[in-house]
């Protein structure tokens, strides 16, 4: 009779939080359709048993949150569960895994927590009984911090300290769905989720930043974010998968004849995986832009089915970009003869150079002004101090729009950086290409030479301005007076910069700055942009070397 009577109170309980759940809360964008699982839930009690377990090598950020939450619980509960990271070793009980537990995100051997988030969207987050786990789900840090926000809400402040009655049931599930461009698309009924994107370990046609713009162009429009990783090491069996290039995973007879300059082909085996091949960069560009209009110029639903190889071909719109220290020294007439024949011996579109004086502002203007059009201003304002200005070709590009930025707090104004040596600069020019309509933004500057604290801050203004031009193709060019392991290097690439360098597959590893015989200046350039040949120009003009920096000079497509 007493546990009849215990049951009825528990089931009373669980009503009644429904109950005020249903009132109180705001109702959530999407909730799943989930039927009654074999356990149903937990009690205040069960907390005791509950661990809440943070993915091994999680953020900082995100194992605060977790420990924000176990506060929450016991602020409301008096009880602190257990919490501790998802690594198991099979034999020590506190490196065990748990019956009970609370899942943040995608944990080390619980499928539970995997299962969840295979079919996540970029944006959505949520949280549900899983067995006995309380599972939490999102894309990222940001969206698991949402569904800790919205559980500490809507189930953690709702209940009470009494262990009899109930913490959590799976009628509390809930799920966010953001809004997205398309609400599915599918490759011959399979959800596009359900693929991955490999690319040759050894690709020697920039194969992996073609896969990362797919994959980019792919969450944008559906908000499903695709596994991305080289043929070297793949995730286990059971992912279909779209391949750029020729990859280790390969059926034999998915191999094509070679495919000439700007030519691709997209083709399917039997098992569904789709493949891209193409001749060179610009044949992928073409392959990639291909297979994302199947997938998403068909409405807010698609279903891409390829019976059959599908051929095209691409124009190649190859460009080419230099960055260049001239020296700043007041130059005799055969140094700027070396200076000015480098650049035309060259022929690059654009051109950042450093340390232009006025002097040698006006000797650039005269001598190149019936080719290039010019952007920039002195660092100490109009006609005065070194310019970081850009020499861009008239006949190929029309001038969007440009400025000068100082690398200060106040970028907007004449200034400098505390500790920096020398009030430093960035110039900007939003260019178009006549040929193509084809738009993109050159950033050219020159870092202090100095002090280290101000080479990170200027890093950070040049990084958050080429955020206001996010969805561009952007080339950043310089002499940046650090080394590849600097912070200030890393402050460039961790903000979605890659080294074209590094990124070309004809590429000549020099120094560019012969004085210590280090790499100091650089190209960097976005994801939609694609080195083909990158070169550190150190020939001699009439026995002399133009700089004490030797130009660096890049071709690419976009």
């Amino acid at each position: 009779m007493k546990r009849t009577l215990h049951s009825m109170a528990y089931v009373l309980a669980l009503i009644l939080v429904i109950g005020a759940l249903a009132s109180c809360q705001k109702a959530p964008t999407g909730t799943p359709d989930t039927p009654v699982p074999e356990f149903t839930g937990f009690t205040v009690s069960d907390l005791q048993n509950i661990l809440v377990i943070y993915p091994e090598y999680c953020s900082d950020e995100l194992f605060r949150a977790g420990k924000t939450l176990c506060d929450a619980i016991e602020d409301k509960t008096s009880i602190r569960p257990t919490y501790r990271s998802s690594y198991v070793d099979g034999t020590s009980p506190e490196y065990t895994e748990a019956e009970y537990e609370i899942l943040l995100g995608v944990c080390d051997e619980r499928e539970e927590s995997a299962d969840a988030a295979r079919s996540m969207r970029v944006k959505d987050y949520g949280y549900k009984l899983v067995g006995k786990k309380i599972v939490f789900f999102g894309a990222s840090d940001a969206m698991l911090m949402e569904a800790m926000k919205s559980f500490t809400e809507r189930v953690v402040n709702v209940c009470t300290s009494d262990v009899d009655s109930p913490f959590y049931s799976y009628t509390m599930d809930y799920l966010y769905e953001a809004d997205y461009d398309m609400d599915s698309v599918a490759i011959h009924g399979t959800s596009i989720h359900q693929y991955g994107i490999v690319y040759p370990n050894k690709g020697t046609l920039s194969e992996s930043k073609h896969a990362s713009r797919l994959a980019s162009l792919i969450s944008d429009k559906t908000g499903y974010a695709l596994t991305v990783t080289s043929d070297k090491s793949l995730p286990d069996a059971g992912t279909k998968w779209i391949r750029i290039g020729h990859t280790a995973n390969e059926d034999a007879d998915s191999a094509t004849d070679a495919l000439t300059d700007g030519q691709y082909r997209i083709a399917t085996d039997e098992n569904g995986n789709i493949s891209i091949l193409a001749g060179d960069i610009s044949g992928y560009i073409g392959g990639v832009d291909a297979l994302l209009s199947m997938l998403t110029d068909g409405g807010k639903t698609a279903n891409v089915q390829i019976t059959n190889a599908i051929e095209g071909e691409r124009a190649s719109n190859q460009l080419s970009i230099m960055s260049f220290n001239i020296l700043t020294t007041k130059p005799d007439e055969a140094r700027i003869n070396r200076v000015v024949n480098t650049i035309l011996n060259a022929d690059p579109d654009t051109v950042g150079l450093q340390e232009v004086s006025p002097y040698w502002m006006d000797i650039l203007k005269a001598r190149l002004g019936h080719i290039y059009g010019y952007v920039g201003e002195g660092r100490d304002g109009g006609h005065n101090g070194e310019y970081s200005c850009i020499f861009y070709k008239k006949d190929r590009f029309e001038l969007l729009e440009s400025d000068t930025y100082w690398l200060s707090e106040t970028p907007e104004k004449v200034s400098s950086y505390e500790t920096s040596a020398y009030r430093r600069i960035m110039t900007f020019a939003k260019l178009r290409c006549k040929s193509n309509g084809q738009e993109f933004v050159h950033i050219n500057t020159h870092l202090d030479h100095e002090s280290l604290e101000a080479r990170i801050f200027q890093a950070g203004v040049l990084v958050s301005f080429a955020e206001k031009h996010a969805g561009l193709p952007i080339l950043m060019t310089g002499d940046f007076n650090c080394v590849a392991s600097e912070e200030t290097y890393k402050t460039v690439t961790g903000a979605g910069f890659t080294n074209a360098a590094l990124d070309a597959p004809v590429a000549e590893k020099k120094a560019t700055f012969p004085g210590n015989g280090k790499v100091i200046d650089f190209v960097f350039c976005t994801d939609s942009v694609y080195p083909a040949e990158y070169e550190v120009i150190d020939e001699k003009i009439d026995g002399e070397y133009p700089s004490d920096h030797y130009p660096i000079f890049l071709r690419y497509e976009m």
